[in-house]
């Protein structure tokens, strides 16, 4: 299977990158295994050529860089719109998803290129017989078993059964194109998330790479999505509800207190970041600013920066925005969206939440992506613990009531409801690539015209006109190349690979 053998190359995993810059390097010299991985540099090295594949996943272009996996899982919800000309179907207003998307296959290659670089980098590392102390192999190994189990999560969020490889390729024997079924990606997921629990001890580093906060949040997020749809193994809201427990324990990690405080430089891996994309202005930047400039008929971003055309990649509905409630800081102008700049007033509302007005002025920007939030996490808890239900657990209710208070002030509920917990997430996750997932692993959607939770399948929401939810919408369709190369998933159905 020529396409996995190029995913799953060595080539791709020894690179020369320096530390300060590991998430924006890419290879740039090719070695051997058996030459490689013989000091702490060539370590650091593999293990900082992990990561700029995960983040490719999301922010890989096609004709443009607002059309990227990112925007297409905003998109896909139903909840937001765009202002700039753009591909319906290639977005996922006209669902469910063509297997010739190229954003599969953007999003595929690039998670398997991340599991390669892991499979070998924990090999390499595990068979060195260099003096590099245990303790640095330990961190190395921790961060590459993470690396491997969030490309996976990914992987099965979207695809449902998949290819599993956890070994170097090194000949026509070790391609794996069988499929793991859900529940046995989920397994290796749990195995990855528990050895790299083991193996690291620093609970936020803060510098971009994974730290033990990291591990134990992403193990909270996968048990509480194994407790949801399609296993529906709901012991595992338990588990979720103790692996957030631990985060939020711990005293590692505490929320934001500025609604402008997710695009500011100064709390860059700080407070309330547990998992963040890097980006460096000297190597290209981020696009964080610029996806979400204005951008409409008679204006446009080039009115803010030079070469800053990209604006409207996506855009929030007036109808969203007046879900939140009154009083709530993210939906005031120039919170976390905004109506007009420099005395100029726009047409409609766009996104604020990571505007980097130095960016403006110098046309670079460094704003970082959130992989995963303290605020996801505390309301982790609070959904685990009503387990679908209700709950009148302090803990629970207190994760909660810390994330809506400190923008909308509230007197403390005696309990809350999963559609309380979900709407919170609606409101304080948007435009961070998870409210997609939330739907799936739920089955609910928010109905932001009533301010309801309703079920998923069968509702229209109001940017999918004429076009509602069906089963086929919950698993997105191999990528036709891998499906040309790979009997196994060539005419599978979304119905069977549910159940698979």
């Amino acid at each position: 299977m020529k396409k996995i053998i190029n995913i799953l190359g060595m080539a791709a995993v020894l690179l020369s990158a320096g530390c300060t810059k590991f998430l924006t390097e890419e290879p740039k010299t090719f070695l051997s295994p058996e030459n490689y991985y013989v000091s702490e540099a060539q370590m650091q090295d593999a293990i900082n050529g992990l990561y700029p594949r995960v983040v490719a996943a999301y922010m890989d272009g096609l004709v443009a860089p607002n059309h990227t996996t990112f925007i297409m899982l905003e998109t896909l919800t139903g909840y937001h719109k765009r202002s700039h000309a753009y591909d319906s179907r290639t977005l996922g207003y006209n669902l469910p998803l063509a297997d010739d998307n190229g954003l599969l296959d953007n999003n595929w290659n690039d998670m398997y290129q991340a599991i390669s670089r892991a499979n070998y980098a924990i090999e390499g590392i595990e068979n060195s017989t260099s003096d590099v102390p245990e303790a640095t192999k330990s961190k190395f190994l921790g961060e590459a078993h993470f690396i491997r189990a969030y490309s996976l999560f990914f992987l099965v969020q979207c695809y449902g059964p998949i290819p599993v490889p956890t070994a170097p390729v090194k000949g026509k024997s070790d391609i794996v194109t069988e499929l793991t079924p859900i529940s046995g990606v989920y397994q290796q997921i749990l195995d990855d998330l528990t050895q790299a629990e083991s193996l690291l001890t620093v609970w936020n580093p803060g510098d971009g790479h994974v730290g033990l906060g990291a591990v134990k949040a992403l193990l909270a997020k996968v048990h509480l999505a194994m407790a949801g749809y399609p296993l529906k193994q709901t012991d595992h809201y338990g588990q979720a509800v103790t692996k957030a427990k631990e985060v939020i324990g711990s005293g590692a990690f505490s929320l934001y207190t500025d609604v402008r405080d997710l695009a500011d430089p100064a709390k860059r891996n700080k407070e309330e970041a547990i998992y963040t994309a890097q980006y460096n202005k000297t190597n290209g930047g981020s696009p964080m600013h610029t996806i979400f400039l204005p951008y409409y008929a008679g204006w446009d971003a080039e009115q803010f920066a030079e070469n800053q055309a990209f604006g409207g990649a996506i855009v929030p509905s007036q109808t969203f925005i007046n879900s939140y409630e009154d009083g709530d800081k993210r939906a005031m102008e120039k919170g976390w969206y905004y109506n007009s700049y420099n005395g100029v007033d726009f047409p409609q509302p766009f996104i604020y939440k990571y505007f980097d007005t130095d960016a403006v002025t110098s046309n670079t920007c460094d704003v970082q992506f959130p992989m995963i939030r303290y605020s996801d996490i505390l309301l982790v808890l609070a959904e685990a613990a009503c387990a679908g239900g209700s709950t009148s657990d302090a803990a629970a209710i207190d994760a909660y009531y810390q994330v809506r208070n400190r923008w909308c002030p509230m007197v403390k509920p005696s309990s809350i409801s999963f559609e309380d917990v979900y709407k919170e997430r609606v409101w304080e996750l948007c435009f961070e690539g998870q409210n997609w997932f939330d739907m799936l692993r739920t089955r609910k959607v928010f109905n932001v015209s009533n301010k309801r939770v309703v079920d998923m399948i069968g509702f229209t929401p109001q940017e999918h006109p004429g076009v509602p939810f069906t089963e086929d919408c919950l698993l997105f369709p191999y990528p036709v190349a891998e499906k040309r190369l790979n009997e196994n998933i060539a005419s599978i159905t979304v119905a069977q690979r549910l159940a698979l």
